[in-house]
Parts: C-alpha cells; structure tokens; sequence
C-alpha cells in the first residue's frame, strides 16, 4: 500500500463539493485502488459508496477516474453489493463481462438471492440480473446474451423468478417481476426475428442435431461425404429425403423457418434433442405410412412455436411495456399481467407438439386437413393455457393440454367460429337468426303433432266406492288408456283398456270409442300430482330392469305431470273429472261462435285426463295440445330443443358445409376399415333425411 496516501482524507475528497478536489481524489484513487492493502482501508472508510456517488454523477474526466476505479475494485471481486441497475447503465455490460467472467460466482450469489424469504434483497438481485441482460441485449452481439440467458437458466434464475410470480405476496417484487417477463418476450421476439442462415455456424449445428436426431435404424444415414446434411452454398441438403422425413415442406428448409426464424429453429432442435428417443420413433412411425397420411413433424413444431408466440402476444412487447407500473396496483391485475406460463416455453412447445400428434391420429386426418388440424391445436392451446389459474402447476396443464375433450374442443370450435362471424357480420345475421328460430318453433310444432297422431299410452286408474261415497283404497282398479290424435286433427280418439297392446300394433282409431271435438276444448290445464299404484310399479320394474339412477327414481315418487283437456259439452255427460283442482290453466284464444255460445250456459269441465308415464311424453303431449289451440309450447324440455336446432341451424349455415363436405378431414366412416358411400338422391322427393346417429 502507498504509505504517502491517506485514505481517510481521500475519502474526504471524493465526496467534497468542490470539483477539482473531486477529480484530483479520483485520479489519485485509479491510481491505487489496484493494491488489495489498499482496497480493504478504502471500503473499511465507506469509500465504495463515495465512489459509486461520482459514478452516477460526475463528468468528464472525474467520472472516466470513477468508472475505471470501479472497474478495477470489481477485479479484485471487491465491490459487487453496491452495483445497481443505475450504474449498469453508466458502466455497460462490456464493462462488467469481463469481471463477471473472471468472477462468476457473482451471478451465482444473485440467483441465489431470489430465494431469500427478504422481498427488499430479492428485488434489488432481480433489478441487478434484469439490467444486466437488458443491457446485454442492447449493446452486444446475439451469441453474447444468448449465453447470458442459458447461463440464467443454468443457475435457476428462470424457476425462481416463476415461482416468485406464483407466490401470493409478490406486490413489492411485482416490477422487476413484470421487467424480467417483458425481457424475455423481447428475448423471444430477438431469436425470432434472426433469420435463420446455414451459412453461419449455430445455425447449421442446430439443424444438424435435428437431422442426427431423424437418422433411425429403417433408414441408415447419409453418407459420411453428407453427414452434414447440409449444403453451406446453398443451404440445400444433396439428398431431399431427410428433409421430407423430418417433414419439411421444400427442398430448401431454411424457407420454412421464415415466420418463426431462429425460435423456430431452437424449438425444433431441443424438441428433437431432449425426446430423442421418441423423436427417432415419430419420425419412423411417420415414414412408415402413405405420404398423404404422415404427420409433417418439423412443420408442426413451426406451429406450434407460432401458435404460442401469438398467444403470449410477444410482438406487443414494446406497447405492452408502456403504462403497465399503473396497472400494478392490486392483485387482481397483477394475476391478470404476470404469466409465468411464458417461462415454461419448452414444456408448452412439447405439449402441443403432443396434442397436435393427437388429435391428427383420431381424426385419421391427411395432409390437405393441415390447416384445420393447426386450427383445432390453436384453440386447444388458447383454451388451456390462456384459461389455467396463475398458480397452475405446468404439470397439471400438460395433463390438461393432453386429456383435453374431443367433443369439447368441437364445440369450443363451432363457438368460436360463431363468434368471429357475429363481430364481422352481427347486424347482417339478426334476419337469419330469427327465420331460424321461427323454423325451429315450426318443426317443434310438427313433431310434438305427429307424438299425438302416432298415439300413446297412459296409465289410469279408478276407484271403487262405498255406498257413503267413502274410497276403497285396496279396490282401486288399474287400466290403460289410450289417446290419438285422428288424421285431419279436428278430433282427439280415446279409450280404456285392461291391458297394453305392443308397441308396433297401436290400436286403431276405429277401436277407440270415445273422441273430443277439439272445437270445443278451451284450456289446457297441467299440474304435479301423486304417483298412481300403476306408476309406482312401473317404477320398480324399471329400476329392477334398467337400474335406472337413484334421482330419476326418486323425481317419479314425487309426482308426474298430469295433463287435463278442459272444454264445454252437454250436463247429461259430464263426468265426475271435473272436480275443481288449482293448477296452470292454458286457455285457448279462440273467437270461435259455437264455443262462446256453450261457454255463455255452461262453465269449464275437465273433458280427458291423461297421466304421462315420464317427462319426455308429458312433453310432447302438453305442447302437442297447446300447439293444437295455436299457443305457444310451455315445458323446458320443448322450447331447449327449439334453442339447439336453431343455434345448430345458425354455425350450419356459418360453416356453410353440406352433409358429405363434414365428412371431409375425418378418415374413412363405416365399419372394418370400408368407407361411407351416401345413398343417391335419385327418385326421392324433399321429403327425406340422413339418419346422422346411424352412422
């Protein structure tokens, strides 16, 4: 140490107000701070943070003196607490790289910092690792913070900055947590935008990992003079077969890469390099089939790298970095900001590697099906990914990812598709909507009317009487009955029998010995009632038969649906049904002469009660007859129908598909591997359907 200087009074200096003692003391200290003697007086005096005040403030010469003493104080690894992000700024990484090299602990104590339980120590190491990588990526070359980024990554910086954003007190680190996510979306949109070039070596040793990778048993390998794999002239292989394995769309794959750049390219590689065994059985399992069959491998992984550059939007990471402190505010927008999904890129990128390979083989999709494969990847991406809660384990969303719906995703689809056509043509569609809903009401109409002209059967029961009037319960007598609505609707047709016939042998209307003239009925009435003997023990046979689950057993002890035909005929035949009992009343709109002229002398009587067996037919029956007086169907069961067929007639007409187009992309239908052939149209009126669930 140089015993003529007093470090204490150097000290002095450096923090004096005057600037010619400033720059005299900072000259003098570039002079000897190279001395380790000396290094230990001048921090043990608190000259470190005398010395970082004129690296932020000073100029000229004084802050030249300053820079180049800190600079030195860092190679004797003496110094590194007091770097911030500020003086980053002021020195640059060029300054520190070669500190950081020779010292690399330093980066090491950092990463480890990120697992302090102190939030204050975590923010000011995540600050430090933050400017050091955005200054790296603003002033130095691509191979540089490429490095700087792995070696992140190798030292854990990458997981523990994940896991800070899955914890529920993050609002003190919430902006250097929001900083470090914005840099790797600039990383991202870097690698990206770097188009890839075989002429440069990087590039040609990741294309060539992904052709090594390819090379399997079935196929041998190039030629020693080609084990390259590529041509550094042109950057065409000799031989276009390992392009076309690995599934490449041309001869001149750097062609394929020009969406995705280097990403893709870095995506490709680690997906071929760190599955390498099921990488080499995909490739030949994919040679093995028709070329109109195969599943384009590196063509996929340029998809799904797209796929999730465009979910993350990580072409807006410039605009997004803009106004986002504001929004830091509460916890509910920071869950809405953070997205620690990002940092596992890999692990997302060999999900939807997995679930496009999936859904490819169930739909037995060729290669003209591509694109709407693609689509289905990117909506089952966007739905599981974009919907999973901060705190979502990646493994949970990698099962997610993979066990996702066939059926679902459909529907995820067709909704999606309804709802891009409704932003671009809502006001043109309302038309359409509402001649939809109108047919949907109409063939609900028709088919509730055809229930009643086909016929069905009801229990009915009647009870024996004592002289006083008093019910006998154990003499209550079961029979059948049996209503149908007669050809040209003007008359319902009914009677009682002991017993069913089978279902394909109805009685006739000329066996039925009662009808109603539907002129005279006024109202419909419905209401919840007891379950009859017959009910209770249809019910038992159902559930000994079927095993029919506990709840629908339980709803028919409860009660049916009982159905009663309200209407006006002579006293003489009127019968003891028309008991008054409080229920829905569902009267007919109808200005009629003859029945204003009964209604004037004789009040509303109960003319047929029917008691459906179960809600479906209770359905059909009740919105049968109310169809019948022109009124408007009533149950839940009708009017969803209604909703399904008209909203599925809307996404048809979207889609724009007919029956053999939707056929199309889904493989060979029909049993032992022998493909649908339609029926032909010839000889059939408009008066036809395809039965769909035969197929």
């Amino acid at each position: 140490m140089d015993e003529g200087i007093d470090i204490q009074q150097l000290v002095r200096n450096l923090g004096s107000d005057d600037d010619p003692v400033r720059k005299k003391a900072a000259w003098d200290l570039s002079s000897a701070i190279s001395d380790p003697s000396f290094v230990d007086v001048f921090i043990a005096n608190d000259g470190v943070s005398k010395l970082r005040f004129l690296a932020l403030k000073a100029s000229g010469n004084t802050l030249a003196y300053a820079l180049n003493s800190f600079s030195n104080l860092l190679d004797l690894d003496q110094g590194w607490d007091w770097i911030n992000s500020e003086l980053i700024h002021r020195f640059g990484f060029a300054a520190l790289k070669p500190a950081i090299t020779a010292y690399p602990d330093f980066l090491k104590t950092l990463s480890g910092r990120l697992s302090s339980a102190d939030h204050s120590l975590c923010h000011n190491a995540l600050q430090l690792l933050n400017a050091i990588l955005r200054d790296s990526m603003a002033n130095d070359e691509a191979d540089d913070w490429d490095s700087l980024f792995k070696t992140y990554t190798d030292l854990g910086v990458v997981g523990s900055v994940r896991n800070l954003m899955q914890d529920s007190a993050v609002q003190e680190l919430a902006q250097s947590l929001l900083d470090f996510q914005q840099l790797i979306k600039m990383l991202l949109l870097r690698w990206k935008e770097i188009q890839v070039d075989f002429h440069r070596r990087d590039h040609r040793q990741q294309i060539k990992s992904v052709l090594q990778a390819s090379k399997t048993s079935s196929f041998g390998s190039p030629r020693e003079d080609q084990s390259d794999g590529v041509n550094s002239d042109d950057a065409k292989s000799a031989d276009a077969e390992p392009w076309q394995r690995i599934g490449f769309q041309s001869e001149k794959p750097v062609s394929d890469f020009g969406d995705t750049g280097y990403l893709g390219l870095l995506d490709l590689s680690n997906y071929s390099i760190n599955s390498k065994d099921h990488f080499q059985r995909l490739i030949e399992e994919q040679m093995s089939k028709p070329e109109e069959r195969r599943w384009p491998v590196a063509r996929a992984s340029l998809s799904v790298t797209s796929i999730l550059f465009d979910h993350f939007e990580i072409d807006q990471v410039k605009a997004d970095t803009e106004g986002q402190q504001s929004n830091l505010d509460a916890r509910a927008s920071i869950e809405k900001l953070f997205k620690p999904l990002l940092l596992q890129w890999a692990h997302l990128h060999v999900a939807g590697m997995q679930a496009f390979l999936r859904l490819w083989a169930i739909t037995k999709a060729r290669a003209a099906d591509y694109s709407k494969l693609e689509l289905l990847t990117r909506i089952l991406l966007e739905e599981v990914v974009g919907l999973a809660p901060i705190d979502r384990h990646i493994s949970d969303v990698e099962t997610d990812i993979a066990t996702y719906d066939i059926k679902r995703l459909r529907e995820d689809q067709m909704n999606l598709i309804e709802l891009t056509h409704q932003e671009a043509w809502g006001h043109h569609l309302k038309g359409t909507e509402h001649e939809l809903e109108s047919e949907a009401s109409q063939f609900m109409r028709e088919q509730r009317m055809r229930s009643l002209l086909r016929g069905s059967w009801f229990p009915h029961s009647t009870q024996s009487h004592t002289p006083l009037g008093t019910a006998i319960p154990e003499k209550q007598t079961v029979t059948w009955r049996f209503a149908r609505l007669s050809h040209n609707r003007r008359y319902l047709h009914y009677d009682d029998f002991d017993s069913k016939t089978p279902e394909d042998e109805p009685p006739g209307l000329d066996a039925l010995e009662y009808s109603i003239d539907l002129l005279v009925v006024s109202s419909i009435g419905s209401e919840v009632v007891p379950s009859s003997p017959v009910e209770e023990r249809s019910t038992t046979s159902l559930k000994s038969s079927t095993n029919a689950s506990k709840s629908s057993l339980e709803k028919q002890k409860r009660g049916s649906t009982q159905i009663r035909i309200n209407g006006f005929r002579p006293s003489s035949n009127a019968s003891n049904e028309g008991r008054s009992r409080s229920s829905k009343h569902h009267r007919k709109g109808s200005s009629k002469s003859t029945v204003q002229q009964k209604s004037s002398n004789r009040s509303e009587e109960v003319l047929l009660t029917l008691n459906p067996q179960n809600q479906t037919l209770a359905s059909e029956w009740l919105d049968g007859l109310l169809a019948l007086l022109g009124q408007d169907p009533v149950t839940s069961e009708t009017t969803k129908l209604m909703d399904f067929t008209s909203k599925y007639g809307m996404k048809i007409r979207l889609l724009n598909v007919k029956f053999e187009d939707a056929l199309d992309g889904l493989g060979p239908v029909g049993v032992d591997d022998k493909e649908l052939k339609l029926p032909s149209r010839e000889g059939l009126d408009k008066d036809y359907y395809y039965d769909v669930a035969a197929l």
